[in-house]
């Protein structure tokens, strides 16, 4: 804030600019990034030769890549390792005009790699760097900088819980942001935990399955009930 003060007929009259920090991005996009690695299934044989093919996915992935396709501007914020694939994930990340600035570089742990056996639809996960998501990896720039800020999933890593999320989003809240949340992987916790970060979220999306195992109910309307007591 800053005063300016001027004279008229000698009574001073001051007046006050507010100064907002412009939002530049129109969704910061907070989660999982991983490398997708599609192969066939090749279990049935000892040794061959197989054509691979590298992707980025994850959920805050996902959503940022969708989301700038979609002509809107995108901050991404989530960790990588200090590796060729993580390299690789933040080289396509700028290829989709996707801001990088924001991602946490782990030099202790690997980036986080998914192998997709297509035929059998098998899918295993290297668990990694993503495994280890907190709310410390998250920059707090993402806050000030977006109109929206997007949780990837609740529950997506397996550190990422109530309480961490929690964390993020009432730093969100502070900063003005809208807060959209996702969730997978219901059965991780409990609502109880999920709580503690249900108050700040704006737009919850749990998809039907995810709702039930969370609430405990089956009826849609019973679970919009739970969740809206939940916060």
């Amino acid at each position: 804030m800053m005063y300016s003060k001027i004279s008229i007929f000698s009574s001073p009259i001051y007046f006050v600019f507010f100064f907002r920090m412009q939002k530049t991005y129109d969704v910061g996009c907070v989660g999982v990034m991983v490398a997708d690695i599609l192969a066939p299934n090749v279990f049935d044989r000892e040794m061959t030769r197989v054509p691979l093919k590298f992707l980025p996915g994850g959920d805050a992935f996902n959503q940022a890549i969708n989301l700038s396709a979609m002509g809107y501007t995108i901050s991404l914020c989530g960790k990588v390792g200090a590796d060729n694939i993580g390299n690789f994930l933040i080289s396509e990340a700028k290829s989709h005009k996707i801001d990088t600035s924001l991602i946490t570089i782990d030099s202790e742990h690997q980036t986080s790699a998914t192998i997709v056996l297509i035929n059998e639809n098998v899918r295993g996960t290297e668990k990694g760097s993503k495994g280890g998501l907190t709310s410390q990896d998250i920059n707090l720039n993402v806050f000030q900088s977006a109109r929206i800020v997007s949780i990837g999933s609740l529950y997506g890593s397996v550190s990422f819980g109530g309480e961490e999320v929690a964390k993020v989003l009432e730093a969100a809240k502070h900063a003005n942001c809208i807060t959209v949340v996702d969730m997978m992987h219901a059965d991780r916790n409990s609502l109880e935990d999920a709580s503690k970060c249900l108050k700040f979220v704006d737009y919850f999306i749990p998809n039907l399955k995810e709702a039930q195992c969370l609430t405990g109910k089956n009826n849609v309307q019973e679970i919009s009930e739970v969740l809206l007591q939940t916060g």
